[in-house]
């Protein structure tokens, strides 16, 4: 009987684990929105640098944090690719400039990666202001179908980013 029982039971667990295995197909990626992705070594480190820690733990909002981020100057993007805008050195440099004095007032070091990162968020931020009257609403359509590594949560479109800022909505959130 238990010789009968051990077959079906591994096949359960194999069927199981390829179930699993289906919702998220690159288990290097935490994330992919238009074609483009996110690595997770690259969330890792951005979330590093954002928020140092004494240990190795990192609580489990600062990278939904960092995803929400990434996310949004993905939409942000595809709009501006949307409105035929172009992010022009002017625009560029300045996000440099204003990435180099948030990088000096935060402890600890952060490294060229992350440093482009967040000048390409900002530098995306600011094109987006060329398009847009001061103090219009989002255009942004954060209901897209982004894919996230259920390790990290899933997109609602309807939270907040930030408790600070509730109006400005599209965050990851755990799942459940």
């Amino acid at each position: 009987m238990i010789r009968r029982l051990l077959p079906v039971a591994l096949s359960l667990v194999a069927v199981a684990t390829l179930a699993s295995c289906g919702t998220f197909t690159n288990n290097h990626e935490a994330a992919s929105l238009f074609g483009n992705t996110l690595d997770r070594s690259d969330l890792e480190q951005y979330t590093r640098d954002l928020y140092p820690t004494q240990d190795d733990a990192i609580p489990a909002d600062q990278p939904r944090t960092v995803l929400a981020l990434w996310v949004k100057d993905q939409i942000t993007r595809q709009y501006l690719d949307d409105q035929g805008v172009t992010i022009d050195d002017a625009i560029t440099q300045e996000a440099i400039t204003q990435v180099e004095q948030f990088v000096q007032g935060q402890p600890g070091e952060f490294s060229d990666l992350t440093k482009s990162f967040l000048v390409d968020v900002v530098a995306a931020r600011l094109a987006l202001r060329t398009v847009l009257p001061e103090g219009a609403p989002s255009p942004l359509d954060v209901s897209v179908p982004v894919v996230i590594d259920p390790r990290y949560g899933r997109w609602d479109p309807a939270a907040p980013f930030l408790e600070s800022a509730p109006f400005d909505i599209g965050a990851v959130v755990p799942l459940g």
